[in-house]
This record gives structure tokens, C-alpha cells and sequence, in this order.
């Protein structure tokens, strides 16, 4: 894998939720959703941890799959062995 550290990460966090309804009579069934993701730590900062499905073998790599998840949206994170 390069010369980089590979880090897989697990994050629980929460996402805003819609109705595909046209007309919705249960909308106090509806909730923010709570989302588990795993994935390659791509980078961090003050706004956003940003996860990838796969990482090729190129220095520095290339990622397929990004997200971007909000800090303030984390409820748990923790580095996967």
C-alpha cells in the first residue's frame, strides 16, 4: 500500500431523514436517522472527518468512494485494528 498508513475507522453519526410521501399522515414517526459508517480515514480537520471505501497503491493514493462527515454531526468514532 504506499508508503501511507492505512487507518479504518467506524463513525456513528446522525443524518437529517425525508419523506418520499406525497402525502405523509405520520410525520411525527419521522426522525434524524442514526448512520454507522465504516471506512479509510482519508483526513481530518475542525469541520468534517472524511472516510473512503477503497485506496489504491499509488503514493500519495487515490480514493473511490468519499464522504465527508460533519463534525458536529459524530456521536462516536473509534479506529478499527
Amino acid at each position: 500500500m504506499g508508503q501511507g498508513v492505512i487507518h479504518a475507522m467506524h463513525i456513528v453519526w446522525e443524518d437529517s431523514a425525508g419523506s418520499d410521501s406525497t402525502w405523509d399522515h405520520e410525520p411525527h414517526k419521522l426522525t434524524p436517522a442514526i448512520i454507522n459508517s465504516i471506512g479509510i480515514l482519508v483526513r481530518e480537520d475542525d469541520q468534517a472527518v472524511v472516510l473512503a471505501v477503497s485506496a489504491d497503491d499509488n503514493t500519495p493514493p487515490s480514493y473511490d468512494g468519499l464522504l465527508a462527515i460533519p463534525r458536529s454531526a459524530i456521536r462516536q468514532r473509534r479506529r478499527l485494528e
